[in-house]
């Protein structure tokens, strides 16, 4: 997006594992490297080119094409409202149709793949971060699930989102 590689950041929260229950979060995280994305070789040791972890990129921000108030507001996050504004307005793609029921899906499907091996407590829930990525024929795919994700904020998006 805009030059610059980026995934998703999807909070799940499972309620219930027999019977399987889940609640996908309507917001989430844009998360974006600070450097714009290519695959030139001589590149590939780049971890601002190819990383959007914000635990990393935080440390490349002078370099990070934004203005002074969003690195203040979010870093290198941006809030899933924006990401979709920037599909349904920009792209031209409908986010709602072609994306958000994508990560529905690949949400549900991985829950009920792991269902069989998580322990069942009936006195609890658990918070899951999910970290999808969109290819440019606006595929998404589930880049790994996070067990109790980081809740700490950081950022005024941080504290208005989770």
């Amino acid at each position: 997006m805009n030059g610059y590689k980026f995934d998703l950041r999807i909070y799940v929260l499972v309620t219930s594992v027999n019977p399987l229950e889940i609640f996908i979060y309507k917001e989430g995280f844009g998360r974006f490297s600070t450097q714009p994305f290519t695959l030139d070789p001589n590149d590939k040791e780049n971890k601002y080119i190819h990383l959007t972890n914000v635990s990393i990129n935080k440390y490349n921000l002078d370099n990070y094409d934004c203005d002074k108030a969003d690195r203040i507001y979010g870093g290198t996050k941006v809030s899933l409202a924006t990401i979709k504004k920037t599909f349904d307005e920009e792209l031209k793609v409908d986010w709602d149709t072609r994306v958000w029921t994508q990560i529905k899906s690949v949400s549900i499907k991985a829950m009920v793949s792991a269902q069989n091996d998580m322990q069942y407590n009936p006195c609890a829930f658990d918070l899951y971060g999910f970290d999808v990525i969109i290819d440019e024929d606006m595929k998404c795919s589930l880049l790994e699930i996070n067990s109790s994700p980081s809740l700490s904020c950081s950022t005024l998006l941080d504290d208005m989102i989770k």
